[in-house]
């Protein structure tokens, strides 16, 4: 291993932030999967309660998520 303050000092130097461009893309591919998946077992809200519940669990923010939706037309 490494020492402790090699550690700290490489964890200090990285940067954790995502740019909202690159997780709103991700999301788009994740949520398009989804639909797919569960588009032929369910329908309206069920539909969407199911997206929904299954790309909180995958860490997605609950706003993103409805924002993608919108864009949905099963949803409008």
């Amino acid at each position: 291993g490494f020492t402790s303050e090699t550690i700290d000092r490489v964890i200090n130097q990285f940067d954790f932030m995502i740019p909202k461009e690159h997780t709103m893309m991700l999301l788009r591919k994740e949520c398009h999967k989804t639909y797919n998946r569960y588009v032929t077992k369910y329908s309206g809200i069920d539909l969407k309660l199911k997206i929904i519940t299954f790309l909180v669990r995958k860490g997605y923010e609950y706003d993103d998520i409805n924002e993608v939706l919108e864009e949905y037309d099963d949803f409008n």
